[in-house]
């Protein structure tokens, strides 16, 4: 029965050389295994690079978002700093400081609900 198994795979190898003979070609077997190779299997394969890309574009936009945030404050913090009246200004809004014969009332809004 193994002699009959063991003829039967070389006419089946011979077919497949008739029929697709670029199958069999060792260039092409190497080049299709590296491709492979590095698309899915590698530890720096195509697809983790391109994860990684997208991570690198999102990080820059947060730091282009973060230095806008910068200057913005830095602007406050000069205009806060340069005028006594804005600094009692932004203590007042923010801190709700007082001078002793004042009386603070803090209005709320309430949200919208879908009902109104």
């Amino acid at each position: 029965m193994n002699n009959f198994e063991s003829m039967k795979w070389p006419s089946q190898i011979q077919k497949i050389k008739e029929k697709y003979p670029i199958l069999l070609n060792r260039y092409l077997i190497v080049v299709a295994s590296f491709v492979l190779w590095i698309t899915f299997i590698d530890r720096n394969s195509l697809i983790s690079q391109y994860d990684e890309h997208q991570q690198l574009i999102q990080i820059k936009k947060t730091k282009l978002y973060y230095q806008k945030e910068i200057k913005s404050t830095l602007f406050d913090l000069n205009l806060l700093f340069s005028d006594n009246k804005n600094l009692e200004k932004f203590a007042r809004e923010h801190y709700l400081m007082k001078k002793p014969n004042e009386d603070i009332f803090i209005v709320v809004e309430q949200p919208k609900t879908p009902n109104d």
